[in-house]
């Protein structure tokens, strides 16, 4: 992912309502793999619901995997999106997410403020393991 990958995604949601943009974040979590965590995968901290990912590096580009309960759609479909943007990136910072995506998105006027305060803390949990692998 680049920079532009990652304004493609922004651009996905340009225009939108809050109903149209909930609908295209739950898409994105349509195409999440119904996987489950193994032991080598790292919970992340400040999401309400059990959200878990897993990072590797494979031939210099970045495979993610995140695993969150169809019962919370919202968070689901935004890790839907985040591994969208990661997965088979090349290795670097191109491939961080940005830090204010779910401002880029314009979900703070879609979601709750502790829902919100969960997606911030899943984008700095994939940057962190993305740190990690370099």
């Amino acid at each position: 992912m680049t920079t532009a990958g990652w304004q493609e995604l922004v651009a996905q949601f340009d225009g939108l309502d809050e109903r149209a943009r909930l609908q295209v974040l739950l898409e994105f979590g349509e195409d999440l793999a119904p996987v489950s965590p193994e032991p080598d995968w790292r919970r992340v901290t400040g999401c309400q619901v059990p959200v878990f990912l897993r990072t590797r590096a494979l031939d210099g580009r970045v495979e993610l995997r995140i695993s969150v309960s169809p019962s919370a759609p919202v968070v689901r479909g935004y890790a839907g999106l985040l591994q969208a943007g990661v997965d088979g990136a090349v290795l670097g910072p191109p491939a961080y997410p940005p830090r204010d995506l779910p401002e880029r998105l314009g979900l703070p006027r879609a979601v709750s403020p502790l829902r919100l305060r969960g997606l911030y803390a899943l984008t700095e949990a994939v940057t962190d393991e993305l740190r990690r692998l370099r």
